[in-house]
């Protein structure tokens, strides 16, 4: 009993540490990310972040797997790590020769990282479960809600540093800025410090399981090739065929988020000065829901989880695209309109919560474990891909045009989703235990899937 309760501990404790590291690095990494449009002179800002999301894209399919599989998820979330304090330190001197290139480079570096996180706090999930003899999804919603109820964090975190470093002066290049991503290096190498103490956490698996997957994985480490092939074949899985909309929504309304609901709506009602506060209610909403709801998954299940984001993102993306058909959005400066912004940032935070924080992470960790590298690089594929689309598409559409076209792309999500829960593998499977976490998998393995 003593040593089960010593393995539950070790587990949650490498899940905290791995959590804070992150939220260090990424609240240096949000908080650029928020203003980069608006502190970047032209359209150099947009253009960086499309092409960063562009190379993860393209990194998570051709790259992360394999790296993962051989560097291990600890070292993977490590050297990933790298390309944030580059491109960050690239904003000192922003220019096309550095954030560019700065850019590809955390592109690649994002796809290695968050295939390895993502392979860290499944395998950490699984540790606990069988230390504690918890049911497995009970585990992975618990965990995936923590992590991303503290990585959320650095949203606001990040937000409220850059408010109060800059304060008004928001735009150009100036003393103030060049101390702003100072300030953002310092805290993004002190994340990476962090990581070198983090323990590593290996899924844990029978001796059966153990010996063929370690063929697999002595393959798999001969070639990146492998590990194409891998992520490939797993997109012809039905359950992952099904999911890819939703992880494709995802990332398209992130980037509506952080480009257009920034640049196009809060500044045009409020005033850039305002971005940073409101965007720090989207920061907290977001954390809040993460923890919450990744633990109320097992009472209310996951297909409670997609109904409450359609309601939230649904609600938003109608919205805009009706309002402005009866008046500009500078009219919502008046009345009601002010206190409205912060409600539609707290109902952004709490869909993409709900949605991506703890249904697409918890659902790819239960129908995936065995293939985790393969299903978190497919998850950060399709979720990059969203997530240039909304930076690329910026100063192209009108925002009655995006949120339409965001709203589609929802009602096709949930759509194959119904189909996914309905037809394919329930959603909310009875999957207690890691010896039966792959149950619905069975037909698809005999396909050669």
């Amino acid at each position: 009993m003593q040593s089960c309760s010593a393995g539950k501990v070790r587990h949650f404790v490498d899940l905290l540490l791995v959590s804070f590291c992150l939220l260090l690095i990424f609240l240096a990494f949000n908080g650029t990310q928020t203003i980069e449009s608006s502190i970047v002179p032209g359209d150099l800002g947009y253009l960086s972040l499309a092409v960063l999301y562009l190379t993860f894209a393209a990194s998570a399919l051709l790259l992360s797997t394999g790296v993962v599989s051989k560097l291990t998820p600890k070292w993977s979330i490590m050297v990933g790590s790298l390309g944030y304090v580059v491109y960050i330190g690239a904003n000192l001197y922003p220019r096309y020769y550095t954030l560019i290139p700065g850019a590809v480079l955390v592109g690649v570096c994002a796809s290695i990282l968050w295939a390895g996180e993502g392979a860290y706090v499944t395998n950490a999930a699984m540790n606990y479960s069988l230390a504690l003899g918890l049911p497995l999804k009970s585990s992975l919603g618990l965990f995936n809600g923590v992590f991303f109820g503290i990585f959320q964090l650095s949203m606001v975190i990040g937000n409220i540093l850059s408010s109060v470093i800059l304060g008004t002066n928001v735009s150009g290049n100036s003393k103030s800025s060049d101390a702003l991503f100072l300030v953002y290096v310092i805290v993004c190498v002190a994340g990476l410090v962090g990581l070198i103490f983090l323990p590593h956490e290996r899924a844990p698996q029978s001796e059966e399981v153990q010996k063929s997957t370690l063929e697999d994985e002595q393959k798999k480490t001969t070639a990146c090739g492998q590990a194409l092939i891998g992520a490939l074949k797993l997109m012809r899985d039905k359950r992952m065929a099904l999911l890819i909309p939703l992880i494709f929504y995802c990332g398209l309304e992130q980037g509506f988020t952080f480009a257009d609901f920034t640049d196009s709506i809060i500044s045009e009602v409020l005033g850039i000065q305002w971005v940073g506060y409101i965007m720090c209610l989207y920061g907290a909403t977001n954390s809040l829901c993460s923890v919450v709801f990744g633990k109320l998954v097992d009472v209310f299940g996951k297909r409670f989880l997609i109904l409450l984001g359609v309601a939230t993102h649904g609600t938003f993306f109608i919205f805009f695209v009706v309002f402005p058909q009866f008046a500009p959005l500078s009219a919502l400066r008046d009345g009601f309109g002010p206190a409205s912004l912060w409600i539609w940032s707290a109902a952004l935070g709490v869909g993409d919560a709900v949605l991506f924080g703890v249904f697409c992470n918890a659902i790819i960790g239960s129908f995936f474990g065995d293939h985790v590298e393969e299903a978190f690089s497919n998850l950060k594929l399709w979720q990059s891909l969203g997530y240039f689309v909304g930076f690329a598409w910026g100063p192209y559409l009108p925002v009655p045009l995006k949120c339409l076209i965001i709203t589609a792309v929802l009602i096709v999500s949930v759509f194959c989703v119904g189909v996914l829960d309905r037809v394919v593998c329930p959603v909310d499977g009875s999957t207690s235990d890691y010896e039966s976490l792959n149950n619905c998998d069975k037909d698809d393995k005999r396909q050669g899937v």
